[in-house]
């Protein structure tokens, strides 16, 4: 999806824990053909959640560190995943990493719940995490 020339969001499918060939494909191609100043990939599973080991992230490393490559490449700003339930926010080697909960005020989520909020202004992105109150 691309919203102003300036925004693009790309979608995975990691339901299954895997990223897989055929993504990793096309993955590939839309970064190659993206102009985009900003870029958002966003999808099931976060590559890093802060424990080692855990259940809650891609569990290939080799996935991991092909997309980390990929994203490194091409300039992406954020990675966007949610699993575990929780807000986590964290900067790897200039990637943007978050982790988002559910909106569902239940208490399968860990800490408060709410969403991120992106906004462009005057070309430059930022973001917040907005909680219910």
């Amino acid at each position: 999806l691309r919203i102003s020339g300036i925004l693009r969001l790309i979608f995975l499918d990691t339901s299954t824990g895997t990223v897989g060939k055929d993504q990793f494909h096309w993955i590939e191609k839309e970064l190659m053909d993206s102009k985009e100043k900003y870029i958002l990939v966003i999808t099931h599973y976060p590559l890093y959640d802060d424990f080692v080991p855990s259940i809650w992230r891609l569990p290939s490393s080799e996935e991991r560190y092909k997309l980390m490559h990929l994203f490194r490449k091409n300039n992406v700003y954020g990675y966007i995943g949610g699993h575990l339930h929780t807000f986590q926010h964290q900067s790897i080697q200039g990637l943007h990493h978050f982790i988002v909960g559910s909106m569902y005020p239940h208490d399968l989520d860990k800490g408060e719940h709410g969403y991120l909020l992106f906004s462009i202004q005057n070309g430059e992105l930022s973001w917040d995490q907005i909680v219910f109150p």
